[in-house]
């Protein structure tokens, strides 16, 4: 099969994040999994307790840890807990036991209960188990609460964050001591402060701990704000990560919770702590009644034209109460603006934390326009529940786009996946990373692109993208390599390692285009970056800075990202099997995007339209194949058509294909004509006939111009394939690529001409005087407006005696061994300059005619053949005189004659 395919354009779409649904609490209520049985309530936290058990919010911290299947909510949904990091070896030592904390200058902002802490601001690091945002902690307190519960309490030090408060006596013993001490390091790529109590002692024992407290620091980028409902989510996150102890976690009576700025809320740990207990404490704020429109499931950011899809959208209820509601979806043309889809339904009975899926009656995309090859399409969808306390969140409006190009839609991977969704997931494997995407029985994949960021440390290499597809049944998470074909790879943009990649986006094409059918089921293909070539490594590529909130990858970038190091994840990536290269990891994808053409996730579903797309493609015209074309001589037009559809053509009856030739000094349709194909095979079915064909129709025969002044006839020629009509049957679901154009030169078979004459000798008095004996050596230009080379044109060089009745004085004879063509430059050029003897003046003042022209046998246009100079046209001008009249000038008697001076406005023959 011929795979010799045009590249596509590219508009980006993208896919939204598919959301988990865990439990939910909400003040002292447990609201039960999502398992259907009801049966598994949340344990190891609670949900901003004031004090247990009393249920009044108290600014919508929540706490839980990883013995639970997830955090207290379903919406965003959240990566995995981290690990501990041991970073005795890279991280700084505090001074042995004080009383006092530690004074830690923060480096960068962190938001907690509500205020901003800035870089400058002083986080208070204790010897005994805890940090503290609050001044009044620098006194130092070694004791936790004896209150029960012991968070929140009033009295000093508040805005606490206790992994395990105990009295303890880090001491230096032995000097320097590297155990039980306290270590404290920020990582400025994840934006991690990680403060580790280092094998420590409890004071009035010898029990050792060793347990650290972890701060995810950043700016605005990571909250979530939902206009006047203020701030709904932090990623500033809190961490508490418990190593090994000698005797148990309970021995020193250590307490375990947060506080805000006035003690007056806060959350006490309630579970077990043991070796490798993880805690993540963070802000969500859940409103009592407060439901959501979260995102489009279709149609996606890219429609095809006139295939009906049936609009859907998830609706999520992030409130604490069972809620009834309308929703309605809107969908307008953004090219007059009128409304072209209106949808309603009632839900009723949505349980906190849970969402729906609302479908609507089939919708159907209308024309691709011509120009700029797009169609916008305005998605508006929104819930009417009253009483919602954040009505700032009730609507989504997204565009879709009438095209048949995409990026290829992966949701964002957070160690999260279910039969049936869509997730993206990362594989690494070896210097290999890569990501699954879900697609519906493959595509043609014209590219990509990575987005990668330089960390200014040497060692980079360039990174090829591959595209691989899975051999057979396989899922996203799968991470043996040995299960995939490696269909297509090419080097992302180059850079030079020494100075290491640019930063953005990374993009490369495919030519020609790949098709990679998606063989798994659920359909999925492959796409990865690996290091180029051999056994080298790739030291980092993707994002660093740390991930916004936003839980969806919502555009050109950057969103959500990863960062690889040294051939490991540093922080982004997880398994199948949940293991984590590296406990900082986050659980995000790299920002990897495939270009695809026709790419749909899945097939619209009945009663709306559900034919797989098609799509036929003149991409060459093989016939006229240069740019120049012979007057006179037929040309069957050869037109090649390619199905990168995915099916075969035509469904029923023919398809067509067709020439046109338009004359542009005109616009006049000079030829028109067109033929009919009865099959082709498409480019996913190697069993099928060929994808493609070459077509042709009767023959044209070009015009040419015998015009010295315009001596060529040019034309436009088109080429195009029809399928079907305009309508969702049969019709080409991406016409853009129908059509190929072509401008060419018309040309007759055998013109030569002069189409200059110079020589250097200066006149012997000017304008063009010249006296007998001066000497002329004239150089004549030649140029063949033919199609065809020239051998031994002759070029004859006449001179002649205007005065005399054109009485011939001089003449010469030249020959051009060979002359070439304007379409084949690669040999001789097709002008030559001709330089003849040098002619002796012969006849003194008198006008005289030079005329040079070509003698070629079979000449088309004899009109162009020659040029023609003259030279002792007229007299000289003297300077001109002042202005007189002839009438009101008197002789001056005295003198013997009188001189008038005057001039004429050319050279004339005057007496």
């Amino acid at each position: 099969m011929s795979k010799k395919l045009f590249a596509v354009a590219l508009i980006f779409s993208f896919a939204v994040l598919a959301f988990a649904a865990p439990q939910a609490v909400v003040g002292d209520k447990v609201l039960l999994a999502s398992d259907g049985l009801g049966t598994t309530p949340v344990e190891g936290g609670s949900v901003s307790w004031a004090s247990a058990p009393k249920a009044i919010p108290n600014g919508w911290y929540w706490m839980y840890d990883n013995t639970e299947p997830g955090p207290p909510f379903s919406d965003p949904t959240l990566a995995a807990l981290p690990g501990f990091v041991d970073i005795t070896a890279d991280g700084s030592k505090l001074a042995p036991y004080s009383d006092q904390p530690y004074k830690y200058i923060m480096p960068d902002s962190f938001w907690y209960y509500g205020y901003w802490y800035e870089p400058g601001d002083y986080l208070y690091i204790s010897p005994d188990g805890w940090v503290s945002l609050d001044p009044a902690a620098s006194a130092g307190f070694p004791d936790p609460p004896t209150a029960s519960p012991p968070f929140p309490v009033i009295d000093a030090p508040n805005a606490i964050m206790a992994a395990l408060w105990q009295d303890m006596n880090p001491t230096q013993t032995p000097d320097p001591s590297d155990d039980n001490r306290v270590y404290y390091l920020y990582n400025s790529t994840s934006r991690l402060l990680y403060v580790q109590w280092h094998n420590v002692q409890g004071h009035a024992n010898t029990h050792t701990y060793d347990f650290e407290a972890s701060l995810t620091m950043g700016g605005q980028e990571i909250l979530m704000t939902e206009g006047e409902c203020g701030v709904v989510f932090s990623f500033h996150f809190i961490h508490f990560f418990y190593n090994t102890s000698s005797n148990g976690w309970t021995a020193d009576n250590g307490k375990t919770g947060i506080e805000n700025q006035s003690g007056e809320y806060g959350i006490y740990y309630q579970g077990t702590i043991a070796n490798g207990r993880r805690i993540r404490a963070g802000y969500k704020r859940i409103f009592k009644h407060d439901v959501k429109v979260a995102r489009f499931l279709s149609p996606g950011k890219t429609v095809l034209r006139w295939t009906e899809v049936e609009p859907k959208i998830e609706v999520h209820n992030v409130g604490g109460e069972v809620e009834h509601f309308p929703v309605t979806v809107d969908i307008y043309d953004e090219d007059n603006d009128s409304l072209v889809y209106h949808f309603n339904v009632s839900i009723n009975n949505l349980l906190p934390g849970a969402y729906d899926t609302i479908v609507g009656p089939c919708w159907t995309p209308g024309e691709l326009y011509a120009v700029p090859d797009t169609h916008f399409y305005r998605k508006v969808a929104f819930s009417l529940l009253e009483r919602d306390e954040c009505k700032h969140n009730d609507t989504l409006e997204v565009t879709s786009i009438v095209h048949c190009d995409a990026a290829l839609g992966y949701d964002w991977n957070f160690a999260y996946i279910s039969p049936g969704s869509n997730n993206a997931w990362i594989l690494y494997n070896g210097n290999y990373s890569a990501l699954t995407y879900y697609n519906w029985s493959g595509g043609l994949i014209t590219g990509g692109r990575v987005y990668i960021e330089a960390t200014g440390y040497p060692g980079y290499y360039p990174l090829d993208l591959q595209i691989r597809q899975p051999r057979g049944p396989s899922y996203c998470g799968q991470t043996d390599l040995t299960a995939t074909t490696l269909v297509a790879s090419a080097t992302l943009s180059p850079w030079d390692i020494s100075t290491g990649p640019p930063l953005g986006w990374s993009e490369v094409t495919f030519d020609p285009p790949i098709f990679v059918p998606a063989l798994a089921d659920p359909t999925n293909i492959w796409a990865g970056v690996k290091a180029h070539g051999g056994t080298s490594y790739f030291t980092a590529y993707a994002m660093l800075h740390y991930p916004p909130p936003d839980p969806c990858y919502g555009g050109a970038g950057p969103g959500r990202g990863a960062l690889i190091w040294y051939g490991n994840w540093y922080w982004g990536t997880i398994s199948q099997t949940g293991y984590i290269n590296n406990p900082e990891a986050q659980a995000f994808t790299p920002a990897n995007e495939i270009y695809a053409h026709l790419s749909i996730p899945a097939p619209p579903a009945p009663p709306c339209y559900y034919e797989n797309p098609h799509d036929l493609t003149c991409y060459r015209m093989e016939q006229p194949a240069s740019e120049y074309v012979e007057a006179d001589v037929p040309i069957t037009p050869e037109l090649v058509i390619a199905n990168i559809g995915l099916q075969a053509e035509p469904d029923a009856d023919f398809f067509s294909i067709g020439f046109i030739a338009v004359e542009e000094e005109t616009s006049d349709t000079a030829f028109d004509a067109t033929s009919l194909i009865n099959h082709i095979g498409f480019l996913g079915d190697p069993a099928d006939d060929p994808d493609t064909l070459f077509g042709t129709t009767e023959t044209w025969t070009p015009e040419g111009l015998c015009d010295k002044e315009a001596p060529f006839v040019y034309y436009e020629l088109i080429g195009y394939v029809l399928l079907g009509r305009v309508g969702p049957d049969y019709s080409d679901h991406c016409p853009y690529n129908d059509t190929i154009r072509r401008n060419v030169m018309c040309l007759l078979s055998h013109d030569v001409g002069v189409i200059d004459m110079t020589w250097p000798e200066l006149p012997d008095e000017e304008p063009d005087n010249y006296d007998a004996g001066s000497k002329i050596t004239v150089t004549a230009t030649v140029e063949n407006f033919g199609i065809n080379s020239e051998h031994d044109v002759e070029v004859r060089l006449e001179v002649r005696d205007v005065d005399s009745n054109d009485v011939l004085l001089w003449h010469s004879l030249k020959s051009i061994p060979f002359l070439n063509w304007r379409g084949n430059q690669m040999g001789a050029p097709y002008t030559t300059d001709v330089t003849f003897p040098t002619y002796d003046v012969l006849t003194d003042r008198h006008h005289q005619k030079l005329e040079c022209r070509t003698e070629l046998l079979n000449d088309d246009c004899p009109d162009d053949d020659k040029e023609v100079r003259h030279i002792n046209t007229g007299i000289a001008e003297t300077p001109a005189g002042l202005p007189f009249a002839l009438d009101a000038i008197t002789p001056n008697p005295f003198v013997g004659s009188t001189t008038i001076s005057f001039a004429v406005p050319a050279t004339v023959n005057v007496s």
